[in-house]
């Protein structure tokens, strides 16, 4: 009976001094400097002090990366030009690979770049298609009164040359694409992202 007695005490013990602790996110956990057990068979048992314990029953909402993880890169749009002049980004002469881009994307602008000039889709190639980052939905190409997302997209840049014009694309991964016509005098598209 002593024992359920004592068992009894030392519980009520804890759950009152659980009570008397603010549960808030953030806050530590000080436990009493010794807790006395009571006396069973005529002597008395101590625990020794116990430690501080944080309290991490709620996450941590300030950390912006788990341990072990890498931050995502920078990739803001004021790390990004508005527009590379053509000087600065030279084409080549002659045709280049277009596996960056996805082989019907390419058709589709390819045959648009038939109509346009009114040549064959045979005597018309590529002198650019590579993967871009685009500063916004304009593509790089922005149309009077039309409203684009600010953010940034990602797609394909191809320059077709047609006997002496080059022809601009700007297109998104989405299989999207414009005929830029501002970028080169007399033909269209200018480099950008």
């Amino acid at each position: 009976m002593k024992r359920l007695t004592v068992l009894a005490a030392a519980f009520a013990l804890l759950l009152a001094a659980c009570a008397g602790v603010e549960n808030s996110p953030g806050a530590s956990v000080a436990l009493p400097t010794q807790t006395t057990l009571g006396q069973v068979d005529g002597t008395t048992t101590t625990s020794p002090p116990p430690t501080e314990v944080p309290d991490t029953s709620q996450p941590d909402r300030t950390a912006s990366t788990l341990p072990g993880q890498v931050p995502p890169p920078d990739r803001t749009a004021s790390t990004l030009p508005e527009q590379v002049p053509p000087e600065e980004n030279p084409l080549p002469d002659g045709p280049v690979d277009t596996s960056a881009v996805p082989a019907g994307l390419m058709t589709s602008i390819l045959a648009d770049a038939a109509t346009r000039t009114g040549m064959s889709a045979f005597d018309i190639f590529a002198v650019r298609a590579e993967q871009a980052l685009w500063n916004d939905g304009s593509l790089g190409c922005p149309q009077p009164d039309m409203s684009y997302t600010q953010a940034q997209v990602d797609g394909y840049w191809v320059v077709l040359k047609a006997g002496d014009t080059l022809l601009d694309y700007r297109a998104s991964q989405s299989g999207f694409f414009t005929f830029c016509d501002t970028a080169f005098p007399g033909s269209g598209g200018a480099p950008t992202g």
